[in-house]
């Protein structure tokens, strides 16, 4: 009888331990994220500020941030294999280079909106300055980067003073962003110029109801100090980019190197013809028309001769680029819209200059020279939202899904409105020398691009510029034709430097 009564308390026993057992799979997964670059575009070994590939991380796992708790905060690092050169804004610290969370106005999320720290309803007024928000979680880890100006737990900043909960709007700790601005080198070292930091990131694990998008854009490469492989070598010299991420949330990162650019050489030059043994006082200017006829007066006389002709060659596809998107915007630039072609070409009539439109689509390939960028209209040269013709953002030709959220433009104490913003088109230059006293050079006010077909491919406007080839757009040919400009000529400058900026181009060809 002693023996069964020890058996009923062995059983009471392991029932009362299979109770305090949780089973395993009820485990949360930990926080993870997978690195990784795309396809990496191939970027100009003579340029020292080239766009590379954004680089992203597909997070998933953890435990999301319960409701009502602030998001704990990370501080993410990036480093390249080269300098870094993205454009600083502002202070010589604050760069263009931005974080993205979970995609927003894109073809992922297309009715999110865009909201950066330190912008209206999202303000970076805490303890550690500038670019650091912080984010008070609804509880659903697909609501926190929603964008929502204001937004705190599971309503919105409207009380009425400091220790309220929750606070007045536009105090710290209001709102959901999910653009944040990179700073250069590293938290110790703002010198190292090879690195950029993202300090004070709220980072919300996903937890396995959802995905964590974080992307990397606006990343700027000294692709001259790599150059090219030497002959014989098969391969091209690559950017690579390293991310890491720290803090009190405990991550892992999967492939935390990547490449997120090719480094080829874009241009091949040649003298096509000239004649070193002319006479003096024997004028040797062609035909300087368009279909190369027999000549044109210039200075009362009749011109003869083969004067020497200069070529420049692509060395890939899209190493030449217009200043922005809407340089080629049929309804505001110089392109043609092909639908069956998905994309612009040449429409070979005009050499328009428009204002600037916004590239504010992460992930979308504009083939230009600015990056992302989002500045209100009346910032610098910015237009507006979309081309007011255009039947959707992005245009056709450079996405599938039109987004349509209505987003505040970029804007903050450190002047991210300017981010992503180039400062012209590619531009190539000539340098003539030892010219006779008396003698005149002329050159052409544009130059066709041609691309072996039997229509053009863009054009280059002949340009005023500084000492260097740089400045702001301002071509010796101010009318709109281009068939005039390309037959109209202007004595070279007396630097004997002659450069041509390009407006129009077609990225798929040579």
């Amino acid at each position: 009888m002693a023996d069964f009564r020890r058996l009923i308390y062995a059983f009471a026993l392991v029932a009362l331990l299979a109770g305090f057992t949780a089973p395993a799979f009820a485990q949360a997964p930990p926080l993870e994220c997978i690195a990784n670059a795309g396809v990496p575009p191939e970027i100009r070994a003579e340029g020292w500020t080239e766009l590379v590939g954004d680089l992203t991380l597909n997070c998933s796992g953890g435990v999301p941030t319960p409701a009502g708790q602030v998001v704990q905060p990370v501080n993410v690092l990036i480093t390249i294999s080269t300098n870094l050169t993205s454009r600083l804004l502002s202070n010589g610290l604050w760069s263009e280079a931005l974080l993205i969370i979970d995609e927003p106005h894109s073809a992922t999320n297309p009715s999110r909106p865009i909201l950066n720290c330190g912008n209206a309803g999202a303000p970076d007024s805490g303890p550690s300055g500038s670019n650091v928000c912080a984010i008070v979680s609804t509880g659903n880890p697909q609501q926190t980067y929603d964008g929502t100006p204001n937004g705190y737990n599971g309503g919105t900043c409207s009380g009425s003073n400091s220790a309220a909960i929750p606070p007045p709007a536009n105090s710290y700790s209001c709102g959901r962003p999910n653009v944040f601005q990179g700073r250069l080198g590293t938290p110790q070292v703002t010198s190292q110029y090879n690195a950029m930091s993202w300090l004070g990131v709220p980072l919300d694990p996903p937890g396995t109801t959802t995905s964590r998008t974080i992307r990397i854009t606006n990343i700027r490469a000294d692709a001259h100090s790599l150059g090219v492989a030497g002959l014989g070598n098969f391969f091209l010299n690559a950017v690579q980019m390293q991310i890491s991420i720290s803090g009190n949330t405990s991550l892992s990162i999967n492939n935390p190197q990547q490449t997120v650019a090719f480094v080829g050489l874009s241009l091949l030059t040649s003298i096509a013809r000239t004649n070193f043994s002319f006479l003096q006082c024997v004028n040797e200017n062609p035909g300087l028309v368009a279909n190369g006829g027999s000549g044109i007066s210039v200075n009362g006389q009749q011109t003869t001769g083969a004067s020497p002709q200069f070529t420049f060659t692509e060395g890939f596809g899209n190493a030449w680029k217009a200043k922005n998107i809407a340089m080629v915007l049929n309804t505001a630039g110089n392109g043609t819209l092909t639908a069956a072609a998905s994309y612009w070409s040449y429409d070979q009539t005009t050499v328009n200059y428009p204002k600037d439109l916004n590239q504010n689509v992460p992930g979308a390939i504009y083939n230009t020279e600015s990056g992302f960028m989002y500045p209100g209209v009346g910032t610098l040269d910015a237009g507006p939202l979309l081309d007011p013709a255009a039947p959707a953002n992005p245009p056709f030709g450079l996405g599938t899904v039109p987004v349509t959220a209505t987003s505040l433009a970029l804007h903050n104490s450190t002047n991210i409105d300017d981010a992503g913003i180039a400062n012209q088109g590619t531009r190539l230059q000539i340098q003539i020398s030892n010219i006779p006293a008396g003698a005149t050079v002329l050159v052409p006010d544009a130059i066709w691009l041609k691309n072996g077909t039997s229509l053009f491919s863009g054009i280059a406007m002949l340009v005023n510029t500084d000492a260097a080839g740089a400045g702001t757009y301002s071509p010796v040919y101010t009318g709109a034709s281009a068939v005039t400009a390309v037959g109209t000529y202007a004595p070279l400058a007396s630097s004997g430097m002659a450069v041509y900026e390009i407006i129009d181009t077609d990225p798929f060809s040579i």
